[in-house]
Parts: structure tokens; sequence; C-alpha cells
């Protein structure tokens, strides 16, 4: 028995892309906003306190959330983008879509504050 399979997303998907430099943070960033998302963020969000912040991963990944940022949207690469499915006129749209649904940080009144 034998599997094949493909590889259509290139880097993993935790990694966001908005991050300059790698650092070394305990908490994955889909772990973290799958945490936020279990507590009900951010449709209850108020202002947010992380007192042991370390790389801010809580607080990027719940202030993302409230900006209805789409996950990876600042990824520069996906491993589909080479594949020779690829509609590349439907992909742009999409990310068209997706920073229309955005908002900017003065359409929000949460406050983020962390501490390390």
């Amino acid at each position: 028995m034998a599997e094949v399979s493909i590889d259509l997303s290139g880097e993993p998907l935790h990694k966001r892309g908005y991050r300059l430099e790698s650092v070394q943070a305990p908490l994955k960033e889909s772990l973290a906003a799958a945490i936020l998302k279990r507590c009900g963020w951010p449709e209850t969000a108020s202002n947010l306190l992380d007192p042991m912040c370390g790389s801010a991963t809580f607080l990027i990944e719940a202030a993302q959330m409230c900006l209805n940022l789409a996950p990876g949207i600042k990824r520069k690469y996906y491993g589909f983008l080479n594949w020779k499915g690829h509609q590349p006129e439907l992909w742009n749209a999409l990310l068209q879509d997706a920073k229309k649904q955005s908002h900017s940080l003065d359409e929000i009144s949460v406050r983020f504050i962390g501490y390390d």
C-alpha cells in the first residue's frame, strides 16, 4: 500500500507571516487563536491584558481577530502558488475581498496591554 500526497501550504500554517524575525515562542499562533476563540474572542472583546506576554502571540492574534484580518494574510508564499491547478485571478480576488473586510486600528476600541 502506498499513499501519495501533495503539500499545498509550503510553510506550516501557524506561521502567519507577521513576524519579521524568528523568535522562540512557546505558543504557536494557531493555538493562541484557538484558545482565544474558545474564550469567545472577539465577540466578547474588551481590553486585553497579558502580564507574561513574551513574544506577544496572544496579543497579536487577539488584535488581528478584532481587526478582522484573515489568518496568514501577510504571508508572501503558499505552496499552491506553483501548483498547475492554481488560479491566480481567483486567489487575488479572494485576497482583495479579505483585505476589504478588515478594519483599521481607529475603528476598534479595544486596548491591548502586554508586560514581560
